[in-house]
């Protein structure tokens, strides 16, 4: 998929329907305050993947996230990402790990 710059990519609060990969290109993570203003978390560069939080944790998106520029991404759908998660239970683990560490940095 191409998104344009300043496309918004996933919104907080939205359910989780899909895993991305960025292939080029880079990202903004936002993510809402107790006041509803946004707050710039941080930069998502080529390689780097976003989208699950909702997916591991069955829950709304937890950040919203734009293309700063002209990005290419990979997507899969929740059923393919469960199916990879239970082919790659280690992937899973670490994936899960990186996500409980974020919260907690």
């Amino acid at each position: 998929m191409l998104y344009l710059p300043e496309d918004t990519i996933i919104c907080q609060g939205q359910n989780g329907a899909n895993f991305f990969f960025i292939a080029k290109g880079d990202c903004e993570v936002w993510v809402k305050d107790h006041v509803k203003n946004n707050q710039f978390v941080k930069q998502l560069i080529q390689g780097e993947y976003f989208g699950e939080i909702a997916l591991l944790n069955s829950c709304q998106r937890t950040a919203t996230v734009k293309s700063t520029n002209y990005c290419t991404m990979a997507s899969v759908d929740k059923i393919i990402f469960y199916d990879l998660c239970n082919s790659f239970s280690d992937i899973f683990i670490k994936m899960k790990q990186k996500a409980v560490s974020t919260y907690h940095d």
